[in-house]
């Protein structure tokens, strides 16, 4: 088993899709749907993004930090998923309840997997407490 990671898209008008907007009604068969991945031994995790973001441009300590007003953000979350092969995430996404409500995209991303990295980021998280 491999883990993809599954970015959410709305597409069209960001908030119509936002819960608070009277959009993305389907949130308790989107429920449904994980917890039904989560027993299959699929989802590893899954959580939206909130509304607004901040992008980091730069080299060298030259960095330019830019907000993104939450109406100009079209991320809605993620998952991160196990699947024996590429097809088997697509056919996993195509099964998300989001996709009877709107139109949506997703971008399936493998994760690779690279050995020492979850050693050293234990490392950085013991040092910071």
């Amino acid at each position: 088993m491999k883990d993809y990671m599954i970015l959410i898209f709305p597409e069209g008008s960001p908030e119509k899709h936002q819960p608070e907007q009277g959009g993305n009604d389907n949130i308790p068969d989107i429920g449904r749907y994980l917890e039904k991945l989560s027993l299959q031994g699929h989802l590893k995790e899954a959580q939206p993004f909130d509304p607004g973001a901040v992008t980091i441009r730069g080299s060298q300590g030259d960095f330019e930090v830019t907000s993104i007003p939450p109406n100009e953000v079209d991320s809605a979350g993620y998952y991160i998923i196990t699947a024996e092969n590429m097809q088997e995430a697509v056919n996993i996404a195509k099964n998300d309840p989001r996709f009877n409500q709107g139109q949506w995209r997703m971008e399936i991303r493998s994760v690779m997997q690279i050995e020492g990295i979850d050693d050293e980021a234990a490392i950085i998280d013991n040092s910071l407490e």
